[in-house]
């Protein structure tokens, strides 16, 4: 495929206007940017990128997308994204990105990356103007993956145990711990639908440090096992691309 140095220009060009949108969190250009970089969009199309490895069309998306992905994370990093739910936000997409089927579900997986990588939500910046429960959701949310307790959340903010424990139920109906684990849960259902990983690797990923806690932990919140979760929606996404 032919393409003009005018083109080359104009797609760094709009991929440096991309990345600096992502480093100041501007949420409102998500639409714009995933118009034009998704596997259906100008740049992709464009420069070639899905004829770069000739025999597979598929690997060609991916090895974009992992691109993409260390790309955003790395500017939404700079732009003062918290340094631990960065890096794992990329190792989970890559992750992702490396287990995907179809482009279809790499379309998916970019929609999502870019969001977050957009979103303000988990930036610095915003800290000081959020409630006490966002505060405590957002500190839950960047270090779910490490081992994590509610006395090392009340560490972090200088209270006593007792006093944000109870000041959170107050606020939102559920304890600290509960709020964790829902977290947890949810990040380990995409792991389960999505990959082959095992359910040791899975439950060390989202920062249980046992799988039979993990497995525990899993069926008492959705009354389904890991295992019998992940047999359900493998067979429901092997007959979404049949």
């Amino acid at each position: 495929m032919s393409i003009s140095k005018k083109e080359i220009l104009t797609s760094h060009h709009y991929r440096f206007e991309m990345l600096e949108d992502i480093r100041s969190a501007k949420i409102e250009k998500y639409q714009h940017h995933l118009d034009l970089v998704s596997l259906k969009g100008d740049i992709f199309s464009q420069l070639g990128l899905s004829n770069r490895i000739k025999t597979s069309h598929l690997r060609s998306a991916k090895n974009h997308m992992l691109s993409m992905n260390s790309m955003c994370c790395l500017m939404a990093e700079y732009g003062g994204l918290d340094t631990v739910l960065s890096h794992y936000t990329a190792e989970k997409y890559a992750i992702l990105i490396e287990e995907s089927q179809s482009l279809g579900q790499l379309d998916t997986l970019l929609s999502e990356f870019l969001y977050i990588y957009l979103d303000p939500t988990y930036r610095n910046f915003i800290n000081h103007k959020l409630t006490f429960q966002s505060r405590v959701d957002q500190y839950i949310e960047t270090n779910f993956m490490n081992k994590l307790t509610v006395q090392d959340i009340a560490d972090h903010f200088n209270f006593s145990r007792e006093y944000i424990s109870r000041k959170y139920k107050q606020a939102t109906y559920i304890t600290i711990g509960e709020k964790i684990s829902k977290v947890r849960i949810r990040e380990a259902q995409k792991f389960l639908s999505q990959t082959n990983l095992s359910i040791v690797e899975i439950a060390l990923l989202v920062g249980y440090n046992s799988s039979q806690h993990f497995s525990k932990v899993f069926k008492n919140a959705l009354s389904i096992t890991p295992s019998d979760y992940r047999k359900l929606n493998m067979s429901q996404n092997n007959t979404n691309l049949s």
